[in-house]
Formats: C-alpha cells, sequence, structure tokens
C-alpha cells in the first residue's frame, strides 16, 4: 500500500507564491507540485492553503516532521498529511 505524498498547507504569509513555498520543501525531496489554489472569494480574510506533493513519501514525511508547526517568513505554518481516497477506502468497514 502506497504511503502518503501529499501535504496540505496552512497558515503560511498571504503574499507567498507558489515558488516561495517550494524553495522551503524541495530542501527535503524533489516535489511534483506546489499548488496554492486561488481563493473561491475575493476576502481579504480569506485562509490560503496550499497542496505540496513529493516524489518519495518519505521526503514528505521528513518535511511534515521538520516543518509542522515551525515559523516559515514569520507565520507559523501547519501541514497535514493528505491521505489518498483509495487509502481510506481501504479502511471502511462494509
Amino acid at each position: 500500500m502506497p504511503s502518503p505524498r501529499i501535504l496540505f498547507v496552512s497558515g503560511f504569509n498571504p503574499t507567498s507564491k507558489a515558488r516561495d513555498l517550494a524553495y522551503e520543501f524541495e530542501k527535503y525531496g524533489p516535489l511534483i507540485r506546489c499548488d496554492i489554489p486561488a481563493p473561491r472569494h475575493n476576502s481579504p480574510n480569506a485562509t490560503p492553503y496550499a497542496f505540496i506533493e513529493f516524489q518519495d513519501s518519505r521526503d514528505a514525511d521528513d518535511a511534515y516532521h521538520e516543518l509542522h508547526d515551525r515559523r516559515v517568513d514569520g507565520y507559523r505554518i501547519s501541514l497535514q498529511v493528505k491521505i489518498p481516497f483509495n487509502l481510506i477506502s481501504c479502511f471502511r468497514t462494509p
């Protein structure tokens, strides 16, 4: 069963660009993508979030343990492991 390679990131500087976050995360291994979705509403209070996908789940794990609840660019970031849907369905009971 494959391990999760995607991290959900929140709490970072609202002016950060994907390349800024990628710079922080690629220290732990090669990335497949770093996406910051556009806010659904044009609200100045919208909380930005991102998805960081690593090529290797071990690198995602290392980044999680090193960066979760740490300060990046003056903001304390929060990380969550994104579990693929096919892994979730493995644990459902009939």
